[in-house]
């Protein structure tokens, strides 16, 4: 308990300012393994998203584990074929999404359109070129911070500027 409340102390000032107006009320998919969705969604939902749609790619293991994740999104698709993964795709966009959180596999079904975060496993298009920590409160740091990072919209740079 003296750890957590160490470490809570260190990570929420840098996390006040992107959660206080960067997450909130920002409409997230996430694609992920059941053992990492309804991580994935409640850490989105404690930083102010709401998750629009969760989707399974793998079976539910554990009893219950769905049923708390419709407790955390507003959809949940398990295991779909890939038309109903991108008719889905298609309505979250129409109703406003702000972010995919996929695998390579799920962004390549959508051809990668609007902003994403390419997260899990395979992962094709994002390497950590330094060391980048996966695990506990840094973990969860470095992936609010990519999250984040996805949300932005960074400017275009026009060639020759």
């Amino acid at each position: 308990e003296e750890f957590c409340d160490r470490e809570l102390r260190r990570v929420i000032p840098r996390l006040e300012r992107a959660v206080s107006h960067l997450f909130l009320n920002r409409r997230i998919m996430l694609v992920a393994e059941p053992s990492l969705l309804e991580s994935l969604a409640g850490l989105s939902a404690e930083l102010g998203a709401t998750v629009a749609v969760a989707v399974s790619v793998g079976k539910f293991r554990s009893e219950g584990q769905e049923e708390r994740l419709r407790g955390l999104a507003v959809r949940v698709l398990a295991r779909p074929t890939s038309g109903t993964f991108r008719a889905e795709w298609q309505r979250a966009r129409a109703e406003g999404l702000d972010l995919l959180v996929a695998p390579s596999d799920a962004l390549r079904e959508v051809g990668r359109a609007g902003r994403c975060v390419e997260f899990g496993f395979p992962s094709h298009f994002w390497h950590a070129l330094a060391p980048q920590p996966f695990l506990l409160f840094e973990g969860a740091l470095a992936l609010i911070q990519r999250l984040s990072e996805g949300l932005l919209e960074l400017p275009v740079l026009e060639k020759g500027r």
